[in-house]
């Protein structure tokens, strides 16, 4: 029981245990507003992509259609505690306010429970910490341990943002959120050594409340003569109907049906003698 209480100790809290590290979304959980162009090369998928490196017309980046509001999401496949979400602008383009997004903190970071539609964020919290710059050009965003399964980051025109959108990598650290646990208040303390791998598909809903747990007869007749089935049926004053709920009392009901044909058949036999 200690063992049980211990790891539900640690699978608990209120950020977790499992330490934060950069996390590997793949890139065909990417959604995002309508494209720049129709180059593969400008994609959004190209958030994840390997390289951290980007400059205007050389490799790949992101680049998104201007409107009123862009955005780009990342479906992380399940719920995670995120850290920090660390942007990369486009190198070559930092010389405008117009694109150096992450730097200036322009670029609106969320964590989001549910994915929404469109440009309709979903149950979405704003990552609002500092920003730092720790690891090369890019340009990390604090989340404070907000939790959800997708991180959406809008680029909006109120903000100045009213060029076409281009930046070139998204790195998301975090953990993997901890599962709840249901604890059982009286666990087995002994589980089965070899459980049923292939259980019943249609189990008795109401067994015998009492089973005989020593039959009386080690070896039961199987399949007893006609000459014993008549003289039981007898008892019953010749009653099949009689005889046959008998034997099914006394366990052989899968061999009621022969033997009250036997029986009819020894009748019928006996009045034609």
């Amino acid at each position: 029981m200690s063992t049980i209480l211990s790891f539900v100790a640690q699978s608990s809290g209120a950020a977790g245990t499992s330490a934060s590290a950069l996390l590997t979304p793949a890139a065909s959980g990417i959604t995002s507003s309508q494209q720049f162009g129709s180059r593969a090369s400008w994609a959004a998928s190209n958030a994840v992509a390997d390289g951290d490196h980007c400059v205007w017309h050389g490799g790949n980046q992101v680049a998104l259609q201007r409107a009123s509001k862009n955005f780009v999401q990342i479906d992380l496949e399940q719920e995670h505690t995120i850290d920090k979400v660390g942007g990369l602008d486009v190198s070559n383009l930092w010389h405008s306010r117009d694109y150096n997004n992450f730097e200036h903190g322009t670029a609106d970071i969320y964590v989001c429970r549910t994915a929404g539609s469109g440009l309709t964020a979903g149950d979405c919290s704003k990552c609002d910490g500092a920003i730092s710059n720790t690891v090369g050009s890019y340009y990390d965003r604090a989340c404070g341990a907000l939790t959800g399964r997708y991180v959406r980051v809008e680029f909006l025109a109120s903000k100045g943002l009213s060029a076409n959108i281009h930046f070139c990598r998204l790195r998301i650290y975090g953990a993997p959120s901890p599962t709840a646990l249901v604890i059982t208040s009286s666990p087995t303390m002994q589980p089965t050594l070899n459980p049923t791998l292939s259980p019943t598909a249609s189990p008795t809903l109401n067994p015998t409340a009492s089973p005989s747990f020593a039959p009386s007869t080690s070896e039961p007749t199987k399949a007893p003569s006609a000459e014993t089935f008549v003289v039981k049926v007898e008892g019953y004053r010749g009653d099949p109907n009689a005889a046959a709920q008998m034997l099914y009392e006394q366990g052989r009901a899968e061999r009621v049906m022969g033997f009250k044909q036997n029986f009819m058949r020894q009748r019928d036999q006996r009045r034609k003698n």
